[in-house]
């Protein structure tokens, strides 16, 4: 995650994001454009990868904390 002022904004207003070169490797169909261009992402799609995400650690933690609570240790 980083904050930036868009390219062009002169109202200067921060915005927070991803860097389309980092996430590119991983999800490509979420970045759009070209190297030779400017790279933007598709944060609509990328929304749901994240709520899957979000739900699978949610997962983990869960259990984890199950694992804990039968071994007598508190959090």
């Amino acid at each position: 995650m980083v904050d930036y002022v868009m390219n062009g904004d002169k109202t200067g207003k921060l915005r927070t994001g991803v860097i389309a070169q980092q996430l590119q490797p991983l999800f490509p169909q979420f970045v759009a454009g070209s190297e030779a261009d400017y790279l933007s992402v598709n944060y609509e799609k990328l929304v749901s990868v994240a709520i899957k995400a979000i739900q699978e650690l949610n997962e983990k933690v869960e259990k984890l904390e199950k694992i804990l609570a039968e071994n007598g240790i508190s959090e």
